[in-house]
This record gives structure tokens, sequence and C-alpha cells, in this order.
């Protein structure tokens, strides 16, 4: 026999339950950003370092800001390998028989890497915007 009343159906969101495996989805989430800004750093430093150089060759100032640019570039993907490693860390510290991630991902230990990686990355593309600015002017 069918039950009676309203059918109620659970709604899903998509996340899992249990808050260890939130936890671990929250490090998934800030693992793929990381590789996402390495992966990009590594892109711009390859591509201005095969093109760029002979077209700011001419301009000092221009190439100088380029120079900045990679060094910054090269910082971003130190600190997100870094932050990798640590957010590693943070996945070892889950495995039995501890069970518990850090309780946020804001612990000094990651989120410090994390704004470095971002600070970095930011400033390389600033950069890069100031030797393009002065190579066309």
């Amino acid at each position: 026999m069918a039950p009676r009343g309203p059918r109620i159906e659970r709604e899903t969101t998509g996340l899992p339950e249990s808050p260890l495996a939130l936890q671990i989805a929250a490090v998934d989430a800030a693992r793929d950003t990381v590789k996402q800004l390495v992966t990009v750093s590594v892109a711009v430093l390859t591509l201005t370092t095969t093109f760029a150089t002979s077209a700011v060759a001419d301009h000092h100032r221009a190439l100088r800001a380029l120079e900045v640019a990679w060094g910054a570039h090269v910082v971003s993907v130190a600190f997100g390998l870094y932050l990798l490693l640590r957010l590693v860390g943070q996945l070892d510290r889950a495995a039995p028989p501890a069970h518990e991630l850090d309780s946020r991902l804001s612990t000094r230990s990651i989120a410090g890497p994390a704004l470095a990686q971002l600070v970095s990355f930011a400033a390389g593309v600033a950069a890069m915007v100031v030797a393009g600015w002065q190579a066309t002017h």
C-alpha cells in the first residue's frame, strides 16, 4: 500500500554531508585554484620570455617592468607549490586515526602562502600591464 499524504523529496545540494567530507571538498577546491594560478603564471612566463623580449628590447623601462613581472610570477609559482604541499599536509592529518582536518582552511599555514601567492600573482599581472604600456608609449 502506498503511503498517504504529500510526498516530500529531500533536497540535495551536491555537497558531501559529513564535516570531514566538506573539509576535504574545501581542500580540493583550494588545490584546484592554486593549480590554476600556477598554470597561468607558468604560461605567462613561457610566452613572455619567448616573444616579448624582442618586442621590448628597445624600451629599457618596459624591459625592467617585464623583469619585475617575471620575478613576481616566479614567486607566485613558488608559493603555489608550497601551498600545495601544505594542503597535502592538511589531508594527511585527516587520514586514520585522526579523521579530522583543521576546522578552517584559514589557518596561518594555509592562509599565509595563499595570500602570498595571490599578491605576487597580482603584482606580476600589474607589472605585465606596465610593461605593455611602456612598450607602446
